[in-house]
């Protein structure tokens, strides 16, 4: 790229400790920017997606995407948590509570809460959906919950007959999952 700076490349200490660190760094920063923006939000929502890794792990995603005066809307992950123990809707509900309240949201400017169709996540009574949306009840708003919209690309490719799309990716997806440094040589992470 710029041969006339190999040299100075060359000096920048990449160990993994200073990578380790710089990505550090750029996350705090991201969150900070997100901080900023989400207290600006008239709306938001939230979108949890709950799997295992390959050390059967419990991994929660959570995906925020929220709208200010302006219409400008900001979407993002908002976390990322490993659930040890339980997977209950309990279990994942405190942690979806925690994440939104370390980023200073309001509850009662949560719109919308969208989950995959696990029962931990949309049971009526002990799903997740359904205490995020009486917590938000309780704050005086209102939300919709929605499931089974996490996962659009599988149920398109069944209503569009792209089964053998979707076969392709789930046999791939399970070799590289079924041998571990084929996963973190391919920079997949489930």
């Amino acid at each position: 790229m710029c041969p006339e700076k190999v040299q100075e490349f060359n000096n920048v200490s990449m160990s993994r400790n200073t990578v380790a660190r710089h990505i550090e760094d750029l996350s705090a920063n991201v969150k900070l920017q997100l901080s900023g923006k989400a207290c600006a939000f008239d709306f938001y929502s939230i979108a949890c997606d709950e799997s295992t890794d390959a050390t059967d792990t419990a991994q929660l995603l959570i995906f925020l995407r929220g709208v200010d005066e302006n219409f400008g809307v900001t979407e993002e992950l908002l976390d990322f948590r490993s659930l040890k123990g339980t997977t209950t809707g309990m279990d994942i509900f405190e942690a979806v509570s925690d994440s939104i309240d370390k980023m200073g949201l309001q509850w009662d400017k949560l719109c919308g809460v969208t989950t995959d169709g696990a029962p931990a996540m949309a049971g009526a009574h002990k799903g997740t959906a359904s205490m995020v949306c009486a917590k938000v009840k309780e704050t005086e708003g209102e939300a919709v919950k929605m499931h089974r919209i996490v996962h659009q690309e599988a149920l398109c490719a069944k209503t569009v007959n792209l089964g053998y799309v979707m076969n392709t990716v789930v046999k791939t997806v399970n070799i590289i999952r079924a041998r571990g440094l084929y996963q973190r040589i391919s920079g997949f992470s489930f």
